[in-house]
């Protein structure tokens, strides 16, 4: 089998398989010595990777297989984390280990910024503590070779543009207009980071809504702090065991805290407005299931620019419009049957369990999927009545207005879809009509002669991205959508991987699927969920590890 039939991360993992410790222990060596020989700007043969972390030189057949080093340095990143909590904690010998903390102090950064370098060539790997409790680090070999590679970026991170304060002043007073013009405080918050080029966290400390600086962590506190950050870890694809390391308590107590966090989110779930008939049938389940099914529609879309989403949009003017009610009938199921779930599970005062917390939350994800393909079958007549208001195509505004109309009109669009009733058959009872009565409704609330004064030529759209229908989904469940967010990022790039067959049946990242709770995945492939888990969250972890590596 060629590297390219069996995907090269998979092969590379390949090698740690049946090994015993001490070979393993020296496959991770000259793994990290392979990666202070890599450099993001070359490409390099699998076969030589494969060469140079085992010893044995792998024939292969037809041409050899190569891959850039940008995409190969956070493979081998994850992959050296990975095989250094299998192997188990390592030495930590102080003339050749750094721990993470005195790692930054050297570049002049912050941990955190030196954990979100990790992708580019830093692994973290977990070492013997001083009283044998485990710790993590970096080598100093590879600290010197990442800081030389990457010199100018460790530059820029260590020159921290103090804020001035009139600066102070600007972003405080943009902060106060933001929530007078009706913004939440989170929104606000972002709106004006992104004005100012700052950080949230500084936007948030300059309008006084910082209060850790001045509460001393101790306490109940220290103890809520500590369980956003286990929950806000679990959401991040961390495993339970890494972040007992970090927070250092034992994965008991990890596990515990995660799933009562995971349930007190579903305490703000949205309201279930119209309930199809049958949700109470034995078989409902597999019936709204079959109905529900997704296709890749959104999903590609979501990786295109604008000028193609409008195209495709205005495409679907006229069509058939049993598909959108089918998935309306199992978008209602979905948020019926999480909401009654969620309510049980609340009212019983017991503590929760991993299943019925998963089936929930699956649920939900399924919901705002099937929210957003209705929103998107909506659009095109909505965008039509918007254009004839216009007396003009959208396209001959300018981009800050394009943004502006599409996000009101995604966001009325998704309010019809909510309570839309697919099941009523009269006449003039459709989405299509709907919709195009909302747009109606928010172009009679916009100043008309704003919009003519900032009329200008057609604007080329090829470089602007699409509109993101998923926005609108409301915050307790869009929690929950990080793997759908993170592989539209990242494409196929990550196909064929460890776990990925186990994460497409997961979260439907499949044409014509739908997410699935772990149950029901164990169901579809056959095997125990417990066998399953390590898998996917590998992959989890992967597929986010590149995600922010193309973001950034």
């Amino acid at each position: 089998m060629t590297a390219s039939e069996a995907g090269w991360p998979r092969l590379l993992r390949r090698q740690f398989e049946f090994v015993d410790l001490r070979i393993g222990l020296v496959r991770l060596q000259n793994l990290e010595t392979l990666l202070r020989d890599v450099l993001p700007s070359r490409s390099y043969p699998i076969e030589w990777v494969i060469y140079r972390m085992t010893g044995i030189d792998s024939a292969s057949e037809g041409a050899p297989t190569s891959v850039e080093g940008e995409a190969l340095l956070p493979e081998l990143v994850a992959l050296i984390e990975d095989m250094s909590r299998t192997l188990g904690p390592l030495p930590f010998d102080p003339s050749r280990d750094l721990s993470v903390d005195e790692s930054a102090r050297r570049l002049g950064v912050s941990s955190r910024t030196l954990r979100r370098w990790r992708p580019r060539g830093l692994p973290v790997l977990r070492f013997e503590g001083g009283a044998g409790g485990p710790r993590v680090g970096i080598r100093r070999d590879q600290l010197a070779w990442f800081t030389e590679i990457h010199r100018p970026q460790v530059e820029r991170a260590r020159r921290h543009r103090v804020v001035d304060p009139a600066e102070a002043e600007t972003i405080r007073r943009r902060f106060s207009e933001g929530r007078a013009d009706g913004l939440g405080e989170s929104e606000a918050i972002r709106a004006v980071a992104r004005a100012s080029k700052r950080s949230d966290s500084t936007v948030r400390r300059l309008a006084g809504l910082d209060r850790r600086k001045d509460a001393v962590l101790t306490g109940r506190t220290a103890q809520d702090r500590r369980r956003r950050l286990i929950v806000r870890g679990f959401d991040r694809a961390i495993s339970i065991e890494e972040m007992g390391i970090r927070v250092e308590r034992n994965p008991r107590s990890v596990h515990r805290i995660v799933l009562e966090g995971r349930r007190d989110r579903l305490r703000a779930l949205p309201e279930a407005i119209v309930v199809p008939a049958g949700v109470e049938r034995t078989d409902a389940g597999r019936v709204f299931g079959v109905a529900g099914q997704l296709d890749l529609r959104c999903r590609n879309e979501a990786r295109g620019t604008l000028e193609a989403w409008l195209a495709d949009v205005r495409t679907e003017r006229g069509t058939d419009s049993e598909s959108a009610r089918q998935w309306m009938a199992a978008m209602h199921f979905a948020l019926w049957r999480a909401r009654r779930h969620a309510e049980e599970m609340l009212v019983a005062d017991r503590s929760p369990t991993v299943d019925r917390v998963d089936a929930v939350e699956s649920d939900l994800r399924w919901w705002a999927l099937l929210r957003e393909r209705s929103v998107r079958s909506g659009l095109a007549s909505g965008l039509q009545r918007l254009e004839q208001s216009l007396g003009r195509e959208i396209e001959a505004l300018p981009i800050p207005r394009i943004r502006e109309l599409l996000d009101r009109l995604i966001v009325t669009t998704a309010a019809v879809v909510d309570g839309f009733d697919p099941e009523r058959r009269v006449l003039d009872h459709t989405l299509e009509r709907a919709c195009a009565l909302a747009a109606s409704r928010m172009m009679a609330t916009v100043d008309p002669v704003v919009i003519a004064s900032t009329a200008r030529a057609r604007v080329d759209l090829g470089a602007v991205p699409a509109p993101d229908l998923l926005g609108p989904t409301p915050a307790s469940v869009r929690v929950l959508l990080g793997v759908e967010r993170w592989w539209r990022r990242v494409g196929g790039l990550l196909e064929g991987t460890r776990g990925f067959e186990v994460a497409k049946v997961r979260y439907g990242l499949e044409d014509r699927g739908r997410p699935r709770s772990w149950r029901e995945t164990a169901a579809v492939i056959g095997r125990p969920a417990s066998h399953l888990r390590a898998d996917a969250l590998a992959f989890e972890r992967a597929l986010r590890l590149h995600a922010i590596a193309g973001s950034s």
